[in-house]
């Protein structure tokens, strides 16, 4: 059974995961989401006080493969 969020509802699998489910040869532990840092690279561009009251500084974290 999948984890549940606060509200008791199952989470949503990521593409990444479906996919790895669904095309042999794809795993999807090796597979690093570019997406997710610019966002949040975005998020810190637009919000620079939250950021660094956040502990990012001018840069959004960067998350280590």
């Amino acid at each position: 059974m999948k984890p549940a969020n606060a509200r008791g509802l199952p989470l949503a699998r990521s593409d990444i995961d479906v996919l790895g489910g669904e095309v042999a040869g794809f795993d999807p532990r090796r597979y690093f989401d570019h997406q997710e840092q610019r966002a949040a690279q975005a998020a810190a561009r637009r919000w620079p006080l939250l950021a660094g009251l956040l502990g990012y500084g001018a840069e959004a974290p960067r998350r280590d493969a």
